[in-house]
């Protein structure tokens, strides 16, 4: 909650990012409303901050602030937040409903995990993204353990090791997308 109280530096490369979604989704599908600053510069509303600007967001900080002292179920399933997020949802055409937030469950599967170099690597299960690492780390260790590649190697060039990786992760992310949904 301090860190969105007190706010923080944007960087150059999420200021570039954080204008280009605002002006390419978010403000394109729903204008900014009077006094919303959540997603926009703390100054102004129809734009981004810029790379150096200090980024606050005071809702975010109460309600970091609410769950902590009241727990998920009062402090967002319920309450002022989840009247405040239907509302936001409600009024950009959504559906959600306070009933929905407060019938809400979650579940807590089993993780699952990959082995890399001795190490077990655990992720949450799919849907999210996260499985794409572990993707990226079995193509990793296939393409090792065949000796087409070796990025331990000291021998091995930084570009070679970066591409190897990059390219890795951009195979596990394909894979996650196009097999991985809710």
């Amino acid at each position: 909650a301090l860190l969105a109280e007190e706010g923080f530096p944007v960087s150059p490369v999420t200021a570039r990012n954080w204008n280009l979604g605002l002006k390419g989704q978010i403000h394109k599908h729903h204008p900014p409303q009077h006094g919303s600053t959540s997603l926009s510069s703390n100054h102004d509303p129809e734009r981004g901050p810029l790379a150096g600007e200090v980024f606050q967001n005071p809702d975010l900080a109460r309600v970091l602030r609410t769950l902590g002292k009241l727990g998920a179920t009062n402090g967002f399933y319920t309450g002022s937040t989840a009247e405040a997020l239907v509302e936001a949802v409600q009024s950009r055409g959504g559906r959600l409903s306070l009933e929905d937030l407060k019938s809400h469950t979650s579940s807590f599967p089993d993780p699952i995990s990959v082995e890399y170099r001795g190490k077990r690597l655990w992720q949450v299960p799919p849907n999210g993204q996260g499985v794409a690492g572990l993707i990226a780390l079995v193509g990793l260790d296939v393409l090792e353990k065949e000796e087409l590649v070796d990025t331990s190697s000291p021998t091995c060039c930084e570009e070679q090791r970066f591409h190897v990786l990059m390219e890795m992760m951009r195979l596990g992310f394909e894979d996650a997308r196009n097999h991985v949904t809710d």
